[in-house]
């Protein structure tokens, strides 16, 4: 077991959260934001107070990211080879079918969007990253496909937009 800790690749870690939880927390504020539901019942604070603090803690994590930096590339490469095993997705079916159980596992869709949700921050700054997509279009598995496709155009229309800045 140790030996598969070490031999397995870091996630980047700034403020003591790797890449996939400030991710995490973009996907979390996004919904956050975009989904009006009643908070001021009951004693909770007001609306807009919890907008308020959902947007600085995006704010925060997408400025985390773009720290981070092309240190982000290969994690964000390996959240889109992401593939849910043929035993991960019994068991998520078997889970969803009840409600004794309740077991958060996290789905090769969510990795696959954190990971778009991550090349759309770096931009052009994941140019580097385009053979590796390329390629990753091609694969077998039809979700990482359609991913790699999703983030190749997050990275490329980024460098698109920045070349004619330049002009």
């Amino acid at each position: 077991m140790s030996a598969a800790l070490l031999l397995s690749p870091r996630e980047p870690v700034y403020e003591g959260k790797t890449l996939p939880e400030w991710l995490f927390v973009i996907e979390v504020t996004s919904f956050s934001l975009t989904n009006s539901f009643c908070v001021t019942d009951y004693g909770y604070p007001p609306l807009s107070a919890f907008r308020e603090r959902a947007r600085s803690r995006q704010t925060q994590a997408i400025q985390t990211i773009r720290e981070i930096g092309t240190n982000a590339v290969p994690a964000l490469e390996r959240m889109v080879r992401t593939r849910d095993s043929f035993l991960k997705a019994t068991v998520i079916s078997l889970l969803d079918t009840q409600s004794i159980i309740d077991v958060d596992i996290t789905r090769a869709a969510s990795f696959h969007e954190r990971a778009i949700s991550g090349f759309r921050i770096l931009g052009a700054d994941a140019r580097a990253a385009v053979p590796w997509l390329l390629q990753a279009t091609r694969s077998d598995d039809p979700a990482v496909s359609k991913c790699a496709k999703r983030a190749l155009q997050a990275v490329e229309g980024a460098i698109t937009v920045a070349g004619v800045e330049k002009l």
